[in-house]
């Protein structure tokens, strides 16, 4: 095996680690995207259909959160114009 610490995940490595020291979860997963697109997924503990599904959920949580991040300020512009549009509109009934 590689020397682990000569790898490009190495730091990230270390965070998780001591993340879950710290922490002392019952049960993780994992899941990793391959060069050729294949995923891989493993688990620790007794982990039940129900616990892949709420994993996968803080997935996409995560994942809409920073597309909202990533958009925030397309998102503002739209809803400052939705706005001024409903507010001319509801002067007009006056």
């Amino acid at each position: 095996m590689e020397n682990i610490t000569k790898t490009p995940y190495a730091g990230w490595l270390e965070m998780v680690l001591r993340e879950i020291m710290e922490r002392k979860p019952v049960k993780m997963g994992v899941v990793m995207l391959l060069e050729d697109g294949e995923a891989v997924s493993g688990y620790y503990g007794e982990v039940s259909p129900m616990d892949i599904t709420m994993m996968a959920n803080h997935m996409n949580l995560d994942a809409m959160w920073r597309i909202v991040c990533a958009n925030a300020d397309e998102i503002l512009r739209i809803g400052m114009e939705m706005a001024e549009k409903d507010e001319e509109e509801g002067s007009d009934e006056d």
